[in-house]
């Protein structure tokens, strides 16, 4: 679908070409007409001029002719290509240079000029050679005379021919210059509309603050930009609102729930021989851990959006903790006989916050060790790109469906076979958190049959 700037210009360029062509066209018809207007006028001056420099008043055609010659002999300025015929009742005289065949031409003449034509123009054509004629009676005392005055209309033609030549190399140059033209004209005009998009394109949850460039034309484009700033405003102040209310709300929620933990725990601890009571105690404590989780996951990725989640960098090796992650969820692995593969390239330090990347681990491991199936291996690699730490943690699951692999790490975010599964569904988007917060990347792959694996890469 070509662009609005291609559009644009076709259009002005179509346009351009119609309006300039038909100039082109009325102004070889112009030329033309004005032309043959002006020969026609010369052709008349020509004949008046012969017709005044006559002396004598004889009607013997010979005479006549050499008085037309001798009145020719005269300074004529513009009419050097014209020739002139003296026709009487009797006969016919005629300059010798006559332009072309002067027995076909003469012939022509005296079968298309009447001889009692007082004054007329006429064109002939001859061997595909154009002439312009002018015939007029001259009276005398003792007769009269028809005297015809001709000009050939090639130099007409000629100068026809350069005039479309140079038209012909004119307008399309012209149309050039005009698409040049149009498509900088659409691309400036449309300037504003690719910021705008640049900037949408740009905007996400933790760029809110971003704002168009409005420019100092008040047209329709600035509108637009203001409009567009105006809806970014109120979206991030909607925004704002949210993460600090989650961020309150799960602040709030800790205290009162890390209570509630102590006192179950109490109770428990004082109950004595009632199983009911201490299977409801047990279970209420479940939950409540359970929440008291979340309302942590909650607080950290509202952090996190907020560009809050402060950092403690300090200097370790990945290696090792990759070992104590996996030694620290092996109470999980042993009863469903899943063992851990850690493969190392080579040992390797990174200076990062090592508690939120502990928690990053533990989380992948976990997740893994939920749809990995009994008897079955999860593998654990570190490897060395370039001057990044890359780890990637697969399991011999079903694995995850292709559309399904970029939404793993959405809040909330799961699939139909991790609703068989315990969890809230925040696991993999703290992870994405904490490493983009180490200024890394994270992503999910999914051969077919070969499980799920999930990949960070972290600068050092």
């Amino acid at each position: 679908m070509p662009t609005i700037t291609t559009r644009l210009t076709f259009w002005y360029v179509g346009i351009f070409g119609l309006i300039i062509a038909g100039v082109a066209v009325a102004m070889v018809a112009t030329f033309d007409r004005q032309r043959r207007e002006s020969i026609d006028v010369d052709l008349a001056a020509y004949a008046d001029l012969l017709v005044s420099g006559m002396g004598g008043e004889s009607a013997n055609i010979e005479d006549v002719f050499d008085e037309l010659t001798e009145a020719q002999k005269k300074p004529r300025a513009g009419f050097k290509a014209h020739r002139f015929v003296v026709a009487s009742k009797d006969s016919v005289v005629f300059e010798t240079n006559i332009l072309a065949d002067t027995d076909s031409l003469v012939a022509l003449l005296q079968k298309r000029i009447p001889s009692d034509t007082a004054s007329a123009f006429t064109t002939v054509v001859l061997n595909e050679l154009e002439y312009r004629i002018f015939a007029k009676r001259v009276p005398r005392k003792r007769g009269s005379f028809q005297l015809i005055v001709i000009t050939s209309l090639d130099r007409l033609y000629e100068s026809l021919h350069e005039l479309r030549s140079l038209l012909l190399m004119i307008v399309p140059l012209s149309i050039l210059a005009a698409g040049l033209g149009g498509w900088f004209m659409a691309r400036r005009a449309l300037l504003p509309v690719r910021n705008i998009t640049a900037t949408a394109g740009a905007i996400s949850s933790s760029s809110l603050d971003r704002r168009v460039p409005v420019g100092h034309s008040q047209d329709e484009l600035s509108e637009l930009a203001q409009t567009f700033n105006a809806m970014i405003e109120r979206l991030d102040v909607t925004f704002k609102s949210m993460q600090q209310f989650i961020a309150d709300a799960s602040h709030d929620l800790r205290t009162p729930l890390t209570v509630v933990q102590m006192e179950l725990e109490l109770l428990l601890m004082g109950q004595k021989g009632d199983q009911s009571t201490n299977a409801a105690l047990e279970r209420s404590l479940i939950e409540v851990d359970r929440l008291n989780r979340l309302a942590a996951d909650l607080l950290l990725l509202a952090r996190a959006d907020a560009q809050q989640l402060s950092l403690h960098r300090t200097a370790f090796r990945v290696d090792e903790l990759l070992m104590e992650c996996a030694g620290q969820l092996n109470g999980l692995a042993s009863p469903r006989q899943i063992s851990f593969l850690i493969d190392i390239d080579q040992p390797m330090e990174i200076h990062a916050d090592e508690a939120l990347l502990r928690r990053a681990i533990v989380n992948v491991i976990d997740n893994a060790l939920k749809f990995a199936p009994p008897a079955s291996s999860i593998r654990i690699r570190l490897l060395s790109e370039e001057s990044d730490c890359c780890i990637e943690i697969s399991d011999s699951g079903r694995g995850i469906p292709p559309e399904e692999c970029a939404r793993v790490f959405d809040r909330f975010h799961r699939g139909d076979t991790a609703r068989r599964t315990k969890g809230t569904g925040l696991g993999l988007a703290i992870v994405r958190a904490i490493v983009e917060a180490h200024h890394g990347t994270v992503e999910a792959t999914s051969p077919v049959g070969e499980g799920a694996t999930i990949r960070f890469r972290l600068p050092r």
